[in-house]
């Protein structure tokens, strides 16, 4: 490839090749401008309406992650979102879809060749990885017996005693070391505190006189003797813990040829240039990683906060959130977010509780704050509790749960979300008689017992939605209607005055307790639907309106990463060197116009032969769920996304008219 050429592909593929490190601290120091938030002018209300809904508003587009908010912090309206089932149906019916675990082996390699120059070409992370994994395989010949040398040499010395003893050596001096820097930074604050014609400390010993404060004085004194007294037997301890290190390893042949093992690897990758090609592949993964992890919390923000905009609409419900008649007429519907309960791991997204009952509804979470109560209070709270608590099977709990929601970016991970959430609700609901769980996995500090019995979920964390009326209506004027027009008539909850929020606003937590999972008791669907066992239409997929593949990220990523791998060491076997980043662009360039001018040839051909043996590291990486409830052959046939979708798709054209399809899709 001639320079020029080179120059030319680079300018077409800019992002790829750049390896000036002052050029990645710019890029490191944008994107952290980015992350700081702006801080929005206070606007009147008047000059906020009659400023436009479209094109930038203020300086900030549209297109970014978090949604617009007022000035009290609730969203404006947001992005498209539907949740009907024809919109699922037309989502299902684009041809930009792909269902790789489908494809035949010519269909699957072509797809993968694909998507490998794809990412190659657009994704620094991915292709700086590539190289790094590439440059290691390239010195194979070199890298791979020393470092069979150093597993062999460390496994040598892990069965060793030598090891017990200069880990002891080694954790005293290290103790040595942090007491002096505890010691040393507690005697600096002291000495920072006090002033002139006080003690140690700061107290005050001016113009008093009397015996206590004469005896303070003497208590502070002693105490800091007896501190720089411990610091300097610290200190004075160094030495000799050196020197009995020093002599452990020393003595220790294990430990020599360890460290002549490790050294002798560290000067070869050092010299192949793998050390800095993983350096860099590690640096730019990790800002992937924030930029990827901060767009998932902002989807789930956007997605919850869509589903709130389309209950208010009345285009999202389910059965129970207007039906049952209220007897208190203060029925509230309330949108939760990352709720928790104590579980041992994982949590669930969004969740739709209906409160009938604010007095019985809120307490104080016995695990907020760190302060303790006493034990008559402790006495008080659980037996409030546990009046709460005693309801019968025909009156409702004061909170109800009536949908759970799994927010995904992407939509591929809908199935593993579906199946994880499902596992969770057959904990949160199941019965514990039944064996729809295995308790072992679920024991906690919250739940020793493995059981679920109630749960706690912070108020900060909720987000109100609207009132409903004794007759089961929805009450939308409660919320501060004014006008006639429909999106005007719901006041959003931040905008609530703060005398309001100080009057109405309860405190501690609300309390969720396994009744309050009743609706999904019997897996969300009667003896008779096909519905039984996935909680359809409770357990609600949010996600956005993107081309499936069929893989999830879990499975997705590992695939590409060792495409992309192969495919660089495929470049490197074939020029006979490791290329540097800019070269390796070049190079990838140079083969993606080549494969797509000549579609028959053998530069094509080499590739696929490549990226052919995949087909069967992806069959043996499929993995099975082990349902712990009943067996269920429909979710047994779930393969990918698209068939948990199509799963919602046929209970929602088989079930009340009225619900939704049971999946939000959010065009974020």
């Amino acid at each position: 490839v001639s320079s020029r050429d080179c120059r030319k592909r680079r300018a077409s593929f800019p992002h790829i090749g750049t390896h000036d490190v002052a050029d990645t601290r710019a890029r490191s120091a944008m994107r952290a401008v980015r992350r700081v938030p702006r801080v929005t002018p206070r606007v009147s209300p008047r000059a906020r309406r009659a400023r436009p809904r479209c094109g930038f508003r203020a300086g900030v587009s549209f297109a970014m992650a978090t949604p617009p908010t007022r000035s009290g912090g609730a969203p404006l309206p947001g992005p498209e979102a539907s949740a009907d089932a024809a919109s699922l149906r037309a989502y299902l019916a684009r041809d930009t879809h792909a269902r790789v675990s489908r494809l035949s082996a010519d269909e699957f390699t072509s797809w993968l060749e694909r998507e490998t120059l794809e990412r190659l070409h657009r994704d620094r992370p991915a292709a700086l990885r590539a190289r790094a994994d590439a440059t290691r395989r390239f010195h194979r010949r070199t890298l791979f017996p020393l470092e069979a040398a150093v597993a062999a040499a460390d496994a040598a010395f892990d069965a060793s005693d030598d090891r017990t003893r200069i880990y002891a050596a080694e954790k005293a001096l290290a103790q040595a070391r942090a007491a002096i820097e505890g010691i040393t930074k507690h005697l600096a604050r002291e000495d920072a505190v006090s002033e002139p014609g006080k003690g140690p400390g700061g107290l005050d010993c001016r113009g008093r006189g009397g015996a206590g404060d004469e005896t303070e004085k003497t208590v502070a004194e002693k105490k800091r003797a007896a501190t720089v007294a411990r610091l300097d037997a610290a200190r004075a301890s160094l030495p000799s813990l050196r020197s009995t290190l020093e002599a452990s390893k020393s003595a220790s042949r294990l430990y020599r040829d360890r460290e002549a093992a490790r050294a002798a690897l560290r000067d070869e990758r050092a010299r192949t240039g793998l050390d800095a090609s993983e350096r860099d592949a590690a640096s730019a993964e990790k800002n992937a990683g924030f930029e990827s992890g901060e767009l998932g919390v902002a989807f789930e923000e956007t997605g919850m906060h869509a589903v709130a905009r389309l209950i208010r609409q009345g285009r999202f419900e389910v059965p129970g959130m207007f039906d049952d008649r209220s007897e208190t007429d203060q029925d509230e519907l309330f949108i939760l977010r990352n709720v928790s309960l104590g579980m041992a791991f994982g949590e669930i997204d969004g969740a739709l509780v209906r409160v009938r009952d604010a007095r019985a509804a809120y307490a104080s979470s016995p695990f907020q704050g760190k302060k303790k109560t006493s034990p008559s209070s402790e006495h008080l709270s659980t037996v409030s509790l546990e009046k709460k608590e005693e309801t019968t099977s025909s009156s409702p709990p004061p909170v109800e749960v009536l949908a759970v929601f799994e927010c995904k970016r992407n939509p591929d991970d809908a199935r593993r979300g579906f199946l994880r959430r499902r596992a969770d609700l057959l904990w949160l609901a199941g019965d514990e008689t039944k064996n729809a769980y295995d308790p072992k996995r679920y024991a906690n500090k919250h739940h020793p017992t493995g059981h679920f019995t109630r749960g706690y979920h912070p108020v900060r964390r909720m987000e109100p939605v609207m009132r409903v009326d004794s007759f089961g209506e929805r009450r939308d004027e409660v919320l501060g209607a004014a006008d006639d027009s429909e999106e005007t008539k719901r006041r959003f909850p931040a905008e609530v005055s703060e005398k309001e929020k100080k009057v109405s606003a309860p405190e501690g937590a609300l309390v969720v307790t396994k009744a309050s999972f009743r609706r999904f008791a019997d897996g969300g669907g009667g003896e008779e639907t096909n519905s039984r066992g996935f909680y359809f239409p409770r357990l609600c997929l949010v996600t956005r309106p993107r081309a499936m593949c069929g893989l999830d990220t879990k499975v997705r990523a590992p695939l590409m990463q060792r495409a992309c791998a192969r495919v660089a060491s495929h470049v490197f076997e074939t020029r006979g060197e490791v290329l540097s980043v800019d070269a390796f662009a070049c190079e990838i360039a140079s083969l993606h116009e080549s494969v797509s001018a000549d579609p028959a040839g053998a530069r094509r051909g080499a590739l696929r032969e490549v990226l052919a043996p995949f087909r069967d590291w992806l069959v043996d990486r499929n993995e099975t769920f082990e349902e712990d409830g009943e067996k269920n052959s429909r979710l047994a046939a779930l393969d990918d996304a698209a068939s948990v979708f199509e799963l919602y798709l046929d209970a929602a054209e088989d079930s009340d008219p009225r619900a939704s399809g049971g999946v939000v899709l959010v065009d974020a």
